[in-house]
């Protein structure tokens, strides 16, 4: 969530605590990811003033 609200604010901490927690980078990449692909969809969204069903 960090990232996606302010890409310049991850940490290498911020990595290894999530590492701590269990997830691979991959994990950390595909959640990054995911989290990307929604503030796009909703940039799109409110661009064009559609509705979000």
């Amino acid at each position: 969530m960090k990232v996606t609200h302010n890409p310049k604010t991850g940490t290498a901490e911020d990595i290894a605590s999530l590492r701590k927690l269990g997830l691979s980078d991959k994990d950390i990449f595909e959640a990054v990811h995911y989290g990307a692909n929604m503030v796009m969809v909703d940039i799109l969204f409110d661009s064009f003033q559609l509705e979000n069903d």
